[in-house]
This record gives C-alpha cells, sequence and structure tokens, in this order.
C-alpha cells in the first residue's frame, strides 16, 4: 500500500526502496523504504517527518506496523516530541499565511487552500495519537 502511494519508486536491494518523498516537492528520490520484520521504516534524506510523510499521501502509522491486539494499556505515539513540534509549526505557519492572504483581501489559490485542508488532517491526526 506504501509503495503504491508513491512516485519514482525503485527497489535499491533486498527489502529497500527509494521515491520521490511526497511531503516536499521532491525532484530526485529521498525518501528511503526499508522492510525490517514485521514493520515498514521511512525516511527522507531532505529532512521532512515520517508523520508529515504519511499524512500527506493519506497514511497513519498502524499502516506500516502489523496489527496488535488490544491489550488495554497505553501505547506512545510513534513519533518523538521534537517531531510533534516541528510538524505543529510548520504546519500552523501554513495556515497562517493562508490566513494573512485573507486578511489581506487576497484570493487563496487552489493549490494553497488545498494546502491548508492537508494541515487540519495532520494536526487532527496528531493530536488524536496524542490522545490515546
Amino acid at each position: 500500500m506504501l509503495l503504491a502511494s508513491l512516485e519514482g519508486v525503485r527497489k535499491t536491494s533486498d527489502n529497500k526502496w527509494q521515491a520521490r518523498c511526497p511531503s516536499h516537492k521532491d525532484k530526485s528520490p529521498s525518501l528511503g523504504i526499508k522492510l525490517d520484520g514485521d514493520k515498514i521504516l521511512v525516511k527522507c534524506w531532505a529532512g521532512c517527518g515520517a508523520v508529515e510523510v504519511l499524512s500527506s499521501i493519506g497514511l497513519e502509522w498502524s499502516d506500516l506496523f502489523p496489527d496488535k491486539p488490544d491489550t488495554g494499556k497505553y501505547i506512545a505515539p510513534r513519533f518523538s516530541k521534537s517531531e510533534f513540534f516541528d510538524v505543529a509549526i510548520k504546519e500552523a505557519n501554513i495556515m497562517m499565511l493562508a490566513l494573512m492572504d485573507v486578511m489581506g483581501q487576497r484570493e487563496i489559490s487552489r493549490e494553497n487552500w488545498e494546502r491548508v485542508l492537508v494541515s487540519i488532517e495532520k494536526l487532527k491526526y496528531m493530536n488524536s495519537e496524542v490522545k490515546r
């Protein structure tokens, strides 16, 4: 499912692939994908966080890991506090720029409006991960 959602995918070795990162305007493959046992690892060498990469193609952390039985125990979010805040600040800045356009009575392009909607979805997802 992950590989099918990406562009420019090529196999680099057993259980490893490269693709263009969907989280930024990637012209050459900077996203590494590795099948490691029963989980999938993703790494953007340009600096995008895993949460950003996944949410930009409509996937969640659970798509990278096999289903585990619910034990009723707290499961920590699968991203660091630093990554959480990096993404939150970036998405808030995107929404702030759109708001500045609106307040300046400038029309927001369709592309920018769609990006604001992506920001909202990313922040909703992150909020749900923190609360689980």
